[in-house]
């Protein structure tokens, strides 16, 4: 597995000097968020420049996927926002771009019409995907939140099972831990549908913090996922202000552990 983090996390630096905080510290990867460049209004073309000067590998996360099954503008508008983010990762060199997926339509919505609003949209988004050269990846999101739909292994295989071009699954080790063990969630799915994965431990109260400051075992983890997958796993563990702080402490954790190696070279864990 190669660890990274996200820009998302130093959102008060520029998203290329981010990437070289990012580099400096230790990380191969990193992940952009398109939200922090239309912030900045930097061009991909200079991100893909300094990525490559750094040797990290780029991911992209895009925009929330939106659906309202009754003002079609709302969702026409949402995927062309994520159609737009598809194209600034094919212009970065990201080999993925990260998406959430819709929540519920409104209430008392069928859920078929949920999902086959979800099926259209995807499938949209796969041809653009095909044409672009990127993956598209859907986030599986909390467990602890009630208006997501997308959260539990057997949604993923009903996402799946649309057999989509081009299309993915983003784990997120931190949205799991309310739902099951995630040894146990791994177990309920293809890990072949993996392009992704986010990593940041949890406590009852708190999700998305630096590691070792919850309650989730984040090397029985690592070790169980390094089975089944190889791909990138992404930091997001944060503090509120403390970006810098942040990233060096997820890297020192992963260091002192034996997870990730030593500059550009690391384990196989």
């Amino acid at each position: 597995m190669k660890f990274g983090t996200s820009t998302h996390l130093l959102r008060e630096m520029s998203v290329a000097d981010a990437l070289t905080f990012i580099a400096r510290t230790g990380f191969r990867a990193a992940e952009v968020w398109t939200s922090d460049l239309i912030k900045t209004g930097e061009r991909p073309e200079q991100i893909a420049r300094r990525a490559e000067r750094h040797q990290l590998d780029l991911s992209v996360h895009g925009p929330a996927l939106v659906m309202d099954d009754t003002t079609a503008e709302i969702t026409e508008s949402s995927l062309q926002h994520v159609t737009a983010a598809l194209k600034t990762g094919a212009q970065v060199g990201a080999g993925t771009v990260v998406i959430h997926p819709p929540r519920s339509c409104r209430r008392g919505s069928p859920p078929s019409r949920y999902w086959q609003a979800l099926e259209a949209g995807l499938h949209r988004l796969s041809m653009v995907a095909q044409t672009e050269g990127v993956w598209l990846a859907l986030e599986g999101m909390d467990g602890d939140k009630p208006a997501e739909v997308i959260k539990t292994p057997s949604d993923l295989r009903r996402v799946m099972a649309l057999d989509i071009p081009r299309l993915g699954i983003c784990l997120d080790l931190s949205h799991i831990q309310p739902i099951m063990n995630p040894m146990d969630y791994l177990s309920q799915i293809d890990t072949a549908w993996l392009r992704h994965v986010h990593l940041s431990d949890r406590s009852r109260k708190r999700h998305h913090l630096p590691l070792g400051e919850g309650e989730m075992p984040i090397v029985e983890i690592l070790e169980g996922l390094n089975q089944c997958y190889d791909g990138p796993v992404i930091i997001e563990g944060r503090r509120k202000g403390q970006g810098e702080r942040a990233v060096a402490g997820n890297y020192r954790y992963l260091r002192r552990r034996g997870l990730i190696g030593e500059g550009p070279t690391e384990s196989s864990a």
